[in-house]
């Protein structure tokens, strides 16, 4: 049987839509229509949305609704976790993800993928804030196209890596994906078959694309890593706005999302949680319906055993107190006992805390000086966070280059107190003109 699938971008400052029908593993472009409406308009919560091709020519169709969220508005990331139990993936990815995103993570949509590996999992993250997509899915609603999954852009540049080539592999090396229209470059990098970052270059210099694509290629080889261009492409490659190129672009994405006529369980999808579709939520209803019903007889059974056990040993509890208030007034030094372990355990701190002053070694002010004065007048450097320990030192920071990075820990080596230091990562930031660093080291 076959499904009809809408399909919905924004290619530069335009809505894009495409119809494709899929029969079995074989897909059909039937139409592709483009308006001149805006992210900015799009997503204007007092403009309606104005697609009357469509509503003529999918009335009454049953028609499944996809969404592609451009990578302007989402951040995305790939790191490790240790192995943990399903439900608490998105709670630790959410964590992850707070420290990168300029946005509340309470008012934000997280989209992850994983793969398990050997006591932890993989995982591709990408977050944007809710409110843009509530209102996204609000007008797409008011159309009866509902998407009924909202996947990032960049999926629709991924292919399906053969799986003897993937086994083949014997060192760490990236695909760098690319389509350049007008006025952006969208960017998907791949490890074999899983994504690893999405990034979108949006300036209307090609010159100025390229350059920052250079400077991609680089913050990779800095980390070590090999980084090709997916199917021989070269970035300057266009694909056109229109026409059958763009529709094979399209169908190599559908390949990828459907790879054997099915789509795959493990795409990062935004739909989830309080933006789940309403035939999801239903879904769920219904299958939580029995254990809730079991969840509810089990609590009111453990609460009646506990109010039993609670009376029996209610008298050994009081003895128990007693007891230990007895112990708390020969410890202290104080004839007033309100909470006799809660005083103990400060108690405790106070003297761990005098241990420690009274350990240290450095000059921690010396040693901060020495920090705030290493860089030259006319380096640029934002330090962010730094931690002094007993021994060890780390520091994060901004700078402008990554030839900077490297000055930077000379010139904090040239200090007395600091014995060794080196750079632990160096990244190019969101804006891709900055450059991020951590560095760590001992000091005497």
């Amino acid at each position: 049987m076959a499904d009809t699938y809408l399909l919905t971008r924004f290619s530069d400052d335009d809505l894009e839509a495409y119809i494709a029908r899929r029969d079995r593993s074989s897909w059909e472009i039937q139409n592709h229509f483009r308006w001149p409406i805006s992210p900015k308009d799009f997503l204007d919560p007092e403009k309606p949305l104005k697609i009357p091709e469509l509503d003529d020519l999918l009335a009454g169709k049953n028609v499944i609704s996809i969404l592609f969220w451009p990578p302007e508005l989402s951040i995305s990331e790939s790191f490790m976790l240790p192995s943990l139990l399903k439900q608490e993936l998105l709670p630790a990815c959410e964590n992850e993800m707070d420290a990168l995103i300029p946005w509340p993570i309470e008012q934000c949509q997280t989209a992850i993928r994983t793969t398990r590996e050997i006591n932890s999992y993989r995982v591709f993250a990408l977050t944007t804030p809710k409110a843009p997509m509530e209102t996204a899915i609000r007008k797409l609603a008011d159309h009866h196209l509902e998407p009924k999954h909202i996947f990032p852009e960049s999926l629709l540049l991924a292919e399906t890596q053969p799986k003897e080539s993937l086994s083949e592999k014997n060192q760490k090396e990236f695909t760098l994906l690319c389509q350049e229209q007008i006025t952006r470059m969208l960017i998907l990098v791949l490890d074999g078959d899983f994504p690893v970052k999405e990034l979108v270059i949006r300036d209307p210099s090609p010159e100025e694309r390229i350059r920052q694509l250079e400077n991609i290629f680089f913050a990779f080889s800095m980390e070590g890593q090999l980084l090709r261009i997916g199917n021989g492409a070269t970035p300057l490659q266009k694909l056109p706005s229109k026409g059958a190129n763009e529709d094979a672009a399209i169908m190599t994405g559908l390949k990828y999302l459907f790879p054997d006529g099915s789509l795959r369980r493990d795409l990062p999808d935004f739909r989830t949680g309080t933006l789940a579709s309403e035939h999801e939520k239903k879904f769920l209803i219904k299958q939580l319906r029995p254990f809730v019903l079991l969840t509810t007889l089990f609590i009111l059974a453990m609460g009646f055993d506990g109010w039993v056990h609670y009376e029996a040993i209610k008298s050994h509890v009081l003895a128990e107190k007693n007891l230990i208030r007895s112990i708390a007034s020969k410890a202290l030094d104080t004839s007033q006992i309100v909470d006799p372990i809660a005083q103990m355990e400060q108690k405790e701190k106070n003297l761990k805390k005098q241990s420690r002053m009274l350990s240290r070694g450095t000059d921690i002010i010396e040693l901060l000086r020495a920090i705030s004065i290493a860089p030259p007048n006319n380096m640029t450097f934002e330090l962010v966070s730094l931690s002094i320990g007993a021994k060890s030192l780390n520091l994060s920071g901004k700078t402008d280059s990554f030839e900077h990075v490297e000055t930077i820990r000379t010139e904090l080596l040239k200090n007395p107190h600091i014995k060794k230091l080196s750079v632990q990562s160096a990244r190019l930031g969101i804006d891709h003109r900055t450059v991020t660093f951590r560095m760590g080291g001992t000091h005497d």
